[in-house]
C-alpha cells in the first residue's frame, strides 16, 4: 500500500480498467456468425460465450479471470486454466496471435485496438482492482516537481478519456 511507504509522497493518477480482448480471427473461429458483418472494434459477448474461448492467464494475477467472472456472478468452471504469461505485453502478443482472450488494461493496448489486431469482446470492465500513482521522495515545496505532477495528471486524464471512446 502506497500510504505505508515512509518518506514518500504519492499522487493518484488513475484506476486500472481491465478489458477482455482477443483477435477478430479468434472470434471468427469460435463465433463466425457474430463477426461476419462486424464493422466495430468491439463485441459484447456473454460470460457464457467468453468461457468457451481459450483464456490467457497472467502469472502475476492468477485469479484475474475468476475475479472478472465473479464480478458478473457467473461461475466459469475453467476460469483458472489456460496459457500463462508473465507480462501484459506477452498477453497482448499471444492474443494478437489468436491464442486466446486476455484481460489487459485498455490503456496498454491502444495501438493494437486502433490497428484492429485486437478487439474488446465485452462491455464489462474490471475496474478498481489496481491503481496507478506517481510516487516520489518527500521534499520541500519544489515548483519543478509540482509542474511535472500537473502535466502528468493532465496526460493521464487525457489518455483515460481517450480510451473510453473505444
Amino acid at each position: 500500500q502506497v500510504e505505508n511507504w515512509p518518506g514518500t509522497t504519492a499522487h493518484f493518477l488513475m484506476q486500472e480498467d481491465v478489458v477482455a480482448v482477443c483477435s477478430p480471427t479468434l472470434i471468427r473461429k469460435f463465433f463466425p456468425d457474430l463477426i461476419q458483418n462486424q464493422s466495430s472494434s468491439t463485441l459484447d459477448l456473454s460470460p457464457e460465450q467468453l468461457s468457451q474461448l481459450p483464456l490467457l492467464q497472467q502469472t502475476t494475477r492468477p485469479a484475474i479471470w475468476k475475479e472478472w467472472f465473479d464480478s458478473l456472478a457467473y461461475n466459469a468452471p475453467y476460469a483458472m486454466e489456460g496459457q500463462r504469461h508473465e507480462l501484459f505485453s506477452m498477453l497482448a502478443v499471444a492474443a494478437t496471435h489468436h491464442l486466446g482472450v486476455a484481460l489487459i488494461p485498455q490503456m496498454l493496448i491502444e495501438k493494437e485496438l486502433s490497428r484492429g489486431e485486437l478487439m474488446i469482446v465485452s462491455s464489462h470492465k474490471l475496474s478498481g482492482s489496481r491503481c496507478y500513482y506517481f510516487v516520489y521522495a518527500e521534499q520541500p515545496h519544489n515548483p519543478i516537481m509540482l509542474k511535472f505532477i500537473e502535466w502528468l495528471e493532465q496526460e493521464t486524464t487525457t489518455r483515460s478519456n481517450a480510451t473510453m471512446n473505444y
